[in-house]
């Protein structure tokens, strides 16, 4: 199952959106495995679910993604790289965390807004997995405040180093665990440490730093389908008061999800804040950790270019799971 498991999981994946024939959508959605409901609505109100309608009436919740200015949304490359994916098709639902509930009733609180288009990075990679970003730019600004006046908004991405071992935050609406293909009505939250690539490599995950974070524990708590692209924060607490910097993107990882031993590879947000930049100037950036200094995270020499593994470094090796995206006939 190597090469060929990771070319059919993907093809499979994409022939769930039907655009004038039947084609696909990813199957990279990871759900938190282990996690549990975030507490209140506002709670991660960055945290978005993007969202595929093959009729304009029905959506359906693929993929997380995160507000990092008004007009933008930061998700995964896998996300959004199905050859004719028509993103009119496409909404992002803001400033809710329970999917159940009806967003056509005014006082739901759902912010709801159109794609204008999508950027998957140029040198993203789906053999290897690497370069797994994107953006979505909306038709329209997002009504962003703070906690106190509104239930969206941005998140600013981590610009310092984060020593291993760190708690980190995992949240999204990807499935609970391997034995269901039913997704949480609530997001879900989950909390795990920071880990070297070695730990992730020794899986045989193929990861690579800078450009992707290993994350876990190894005690079944995890992303899983339907959580691809979600965010993955650093969260300090002062008090009554907190902050979080967003420091990755859901990816991919072993087959199955929420099993014991594994861990899960998450695209560095550090690492691409000049890439993104490059579109959402004014993204903002923040350093949380004031005991190491500011990296100066991105541009390598030929940014996004792909260090890919050589064949005998594949990720793609018996066990391994093609990014975590829900198929959109998978839930109803």
């Amino acid at each position: 199952m190597n090469k060929l498991i990771f070319s059919i999981i993907f093809c499979a994946l994409l022939a769930c959106i039907v655009i004038s024939k039947e084609t696909e959508l990813n199957k990279r959605g990871i759900s938190v495995a282990g996690g549990t409901d975030i507490d209140y609505d506002n709670q991660f109100p960055h945290l978005v679910s993007l969202q595929y309608s093959r009729d304009g009436v029905k959506y359906q919740h693929f993929c997380g993604g995160s507000v990092i200015a008004s007009r933008w949304i930061l998700t995964a490359a896998h996300c959004l790289s199905v050859d004719g994916m028509d993103v009119s098709k496409v909404r992002v639902l803001a400033g809710v965390a329970n999917q159940d509930i009806d967003c056509s009733n005014p006082s739901s609180k759902c912010v709801i807004s159109k794609v204008a288009r999508k950027i998957v990075h140029p040198n993203y990679n789906s053999q290897y997995i690497r370069n797994d970003i994107a953006m979505l730019e909306l038709t329209s600004d997002l009504p962003l405040g703070t906690a106190s006046q509104n239930r969206v908004q941005r998140i600013g991405i981590e610009g310092g180093q984060i020593p291993f071992k760190t708690l980190v935050t995992l949240t999204g609406w990807g499935r609970t665990s391997d034995s269901s293909n039913d997704l949480p009505s609530k997001a879900q939250k989950a909390y795990m440490p920071l880990q070297q690539s070695s730990v992730c490599n020794q899986q045989g995950l193929g990861m690579e730093s800078p450009y992707q974070l290993c994350v876990g524990e190894g005690n079944r708590i995890n992303s899983c389908q339907g959580d691809s692209g979600g965010p993955l924060h650093w969260i300090r607490q002062s008090g009554n008061s907190y902050t979080m910097g967003l420091i990755g993107l859901v990816s991919y990882g072993p087959q199955g999800c929420g099993r014991q031993g594994a861990f899960g590879v998450y695209t560095n947000t550090t690492y691409w804040i000049n890439y993104v930049k490059n579109y959402v100037p004014d993204l903002q950036v923040v350093y949380m950790n004031s005991n190491t200094n500011p990296t100066n995270p991105t541009n390598p020499t030929n940014p996004g270019s792909c260090n890919c593994p050589t064949q005998q470094q594949s990720v793609q090796q018996d066990g391994i799971e093609m990014p975590r995206v829900i198929k959109i006939e998978e839930t109803h």
